[in-house]
């Protein structure tokens, strides 16, 4: 029996599969972009780009059989693995191909795909898997606390009119929308690093973080400046006197981090020094 999918349909097929490839194997790189892939309340992905990407690789095409859908994910993962040095997905677009080139319903890969195919066709329309925000305090995404972070410094060298610190944000812009890349690569890296494997963290994880942030890649600009703004947020910390300027600074980032659209991203041509 031939039968089509939506557009969403086959990327929830993609996300279901994706899903329990990472809960089978374990891989980090995976585990980012399902991330990615789940959807905030207003219907957007966590990163905006990603559907975008999904759309692509289908070719906008609204109606997709079993084995479209199924090119379209092998060419979504490739378009997800020219971001970086994603060994994780080129070993599973490898695998994919196999199947692929197969033809034989037994692969694994193969029964588990028609299995969620079969899952997302018996849902009713529209479902999508959602990000769990709950108290959005306790519940921040990776982007907005790097946004947060970025903010802050932002507000700080315009404020204090340090150079040094200007620096420091410009080089967490956004080289353009298309790019996934900072002017300087190893500051949204540093970012990541700090966070590991989550996918959401708590208000006060992401100040511990932003602190960290500050001493860490401070250290690697020469920046005495990050180190005194790392120092006031741990001093603040350490005695639970959260009512000092920067910390009311950090907070009013925070909230406007969190006030902004899904996959909010900073862009160098958005802002002049």
């Amino acid at each position: 029996m031939r039968f089509f999918l939506t557009q969403l349909q086959a990327f929830n097929a993609v996300y279901k599969l994706l899903d329990d490839y990472h809960e089978t194997t374990g891989t980090k790189d995976i585990f980012w972009l399902i991330g990615d892939m789940l959807f905030l309340p207003d219907n957007n992905t966590v990163d905006s780009a990603i559907w975008e990407d999904w759309i692509d690789a289908i070719e906008n095409k609204k109606l997709l059989s079993k084995q479209e859908a199924f090119n379209g994910m092998i060419k979504f993962l490739e378009i997800y693995r020219s971001l970086g040095e994603l060994g994780d997905v080129t070993v599973l677009i490898d695998k994919l191909n196999m199947a692929k080139n197969a033809n034989d319903v037994s692969v694994p890969l193969i029964k588990k795909w028609n299995l969620f195919l079969q899952e997302v066709l018996s849902q009713p329309e529209g479902t999508r898997e959602y990000l769990d925000f709950g108290d959005p305090m306790q519940n921040i995404p990776p982007m907005v606390g790097f946004n947060t972070v970025y903010k802050l410094l932002d507000y700080y060298s315009k404020d204090k009119k340090s150079a040094d610190i200007a620096r420091m944000a410009n080089n967490m812009l956004f080289l353009s929308p298309d790019a996934d890349s900072t002017v300087d690569p190893s500051a949204k890296n540093t970012w990541m690093e700090l966070l590991g494997d989550k996918l959401i963290s708590t208000r006060e994880e992401v100040f511990e973080k932003t602190i960290r942030f500050l001493e860490i890649y401070g250290e690697r600009l020469s920046s005495s400046e990050a180190r005194l703004i790392a120092n006031e947020l741990r001093k603040a910390k350490n005695s639970e006197d959260m009512s000092v300027p920067i910390v009311d600074s950090w907070n009013y980032c925070l909230i406007e981090a969190l006030n902004e659209p899904a996959g909010s991203r900073k862009y160098v041509e958005q802002v002049k020094y």
